[in-house]
Order: C-alpha cells, then sequence, then structure tokens
C-alpha cells in the first residue's frame, strides 16, 4: 500500500475545517463531565460496549468520586460500578480486543496496588498483579508517550532504557494475551524518545524526537523488528503526532520545514 506524507499547508486547511464544523453543532446533553477542582481530560479511549475510559487530572467526575481515571457507559453517564483509582496524572490509554486496559502516566498506584507509569486493568477496572512492566531509565524518568494495540500485540513508545525486565530504548512490544514483552522483537534504541504511534493492517508508524536520523520510520507488523528500507521520509527536525487516515494517507506534524 502507498502512504503519502502530507505537512504544513494540508494540515492547516484540516484544522480549519474541523473547528468550522464543531462550530455549528449542538453538544449532547451527555457527556456533560461536570469535573471537580480544576479537572482535565487528557486521553480518551472507546470500549466495546460503546462506552469511554476518560484519564488525566481529576477528583470527581459527574458528581461522583473519580481520581484521574473513569468510565462512561455508552449514554455519556459516568459508570457508577466501574472505579480505578490513579494516585498521578493519566497521560495515554487503550484497550485491547479483550477489553483490557492499558493505563500509562505519572503513576506510582493504579487501582490500589503498587504500579510504576503503565499498568493494566480487566474491562471491570481490576488492576492486574501480575503485569508489572516497570518502565525505568531515559532523560526524562522512564516517560510513556504512545500507547498502541495492533492486533495480539501492544506497542509502548517513549522515554525509556528498560521495560519489561530487559532492555529496549524507547519501544517494545509486548502480547495482550499473555502480557509477555517480545523478546524477539527488539528494534535498535531510539535514544531521542517515541513521540507517537499509529499502525494500518500491515505497518507500524513511529514518530519519534530525533532532531538527526529518522524522526519518522516504520516497520512490518509481521516479522522481526525491521526498519522498512523502502520507506524513509527524510524530515528535517522531530516530529510530534501522526494520523493514519484510513485511506493510505499518513497526516504528520511537528517542528520540522522539510519532508522529502
Amino acid at each position: 500500500m502507498r502512504v503519502s506524507v502530507w505537512v504544513g499547508l494540508v494540515l492547516c486547511v484540516l484544522v480549519g475545517m474541523v473547528q468550522s464544523v464543531a462550530v455549528a453543532q449542538t453538544p449532547l446533553a451527555q457527556p456533560d463531565l461536570d469535573l471537580w477542582s480544576g479537572g482535565i481530560v487528557y486521553t480518551m479511549v472507546g470500549t466495546a460496549d460503546g462506552g469511554r475510559i476518560i484519564g488525566g487530572e481529576f477528583t470527581a467526575v459527574g458528581g461522583l468520586p473519580r481520581r484521574n481515571l473513569a468510565r462512561l457507559l455508552a449514554d455519556g453517564s459516568v459508570d457508577p460500578a466501574w472505579s480505578a483509582d490513579v494516585n498521578g496524572p493519566v497521560q495515554h490509554l487503550a484497550v485491547d480486543a479483550d477489553g483490557r486496559i492499558y493505563v500509562a502516566g505519572s503513576f506510582s498506584q493504579l487501582g490500589g496496588i503498587p504500579v510504576s507509569r503503565l499498568g493494566r486493568l480487566s474491562a471491570g477496572g481490576q488492576p492486574d498483579v501480575a503485569w508489572v512492566p516497570a518502565p525505568s531509565g531515559g532523560a526524562f524518568g522512564a516517560a510513556i508517550s504512545a500507547l498502541l494495540v495492533a492486533g495480539p500485540h501492544l506497542y509502548v513508545g517513549g522515554d525509556f532504557s528498560q521495560i519489561g525486565g530487559q532492555s529496549r530504548a524507547g519501544l517494545a512490544r509486548f502480547n495482550t494475551v499473555t502480557g509477555a514483552l517480545d523478546l524477539s522483537w527488539s528494534p535498535p534504541p531510539w535514544w531521542g524518545g517515541v513521540t507517537q504511534l499509529a499502525a494500518d493492517t500491515t505497518h507500524l508508524y513511529v514518530a519519534t524526537a530525533a532532531a538527526n536520523g529518522f524522526p519518522l520510520i516504520r516497520y512490518p507488523l509481521a516479522g522481526p523488528a525491521n526498519q522498512d528500507a523502502g520507506w524513509i521520509p527524510n524530515v528535517n527536525s522531530g516530529v510530534d503526532a501522526i494520523v493514519l487516515d484510513g485511506a493510505g494517507s499518513l497526516y504528520v506534524a511537528g517542528g520540522f520545514t522539510v519532508v522529502q
């Protein structure tokens, strides 16, 4: 499949279109999160039943005590039976095919158990005490910048040097069923830090903060972690955001001025 890279003016036009459409719409009555204590939502992910998991910095949602993580029902109301407190900001979320929820952020406890920066919950909100990847190292204290579920795998990107008890610099893959780090998938180190991930049916796209080298690369989803040597955009600075549109194009944003 051919992937086109769009930058600059095209991105600006798209943003303008989205804003103009949004102004013309009337918000639904739900969700009305009524966040307390200056609450902020940083991330949101959908569940198979039409609900949403939201993460951020807040102490209550819709009048119910919820610390930095909450579940919304399909109608936008807060799920009163679902609660998994987190003792720090939640910045990234992902959900796998079996409904397990992956949570990343600046915390040391998840659902009442010690978990550093990255943990997993059941669909019902119970913490997985056996899944403790414990990212460490990195220039920014093992910050996780991206979570992505593609097929039977969870991809984790960020600024770390170890995860799952193994050396992995900035990018790692876990089996979502067993929870194990994929020892056969060991990409080269990305010391600049991975900023975002995207995937289609055949490839994983990786954005990095590297001002030199390869700010934008891709790997085949199947097989070992060998960079696609036939797909190397020449980007002259770091990439902060990437989005696939489902029609063969990859939208790219960052601090660059040249893409070739």
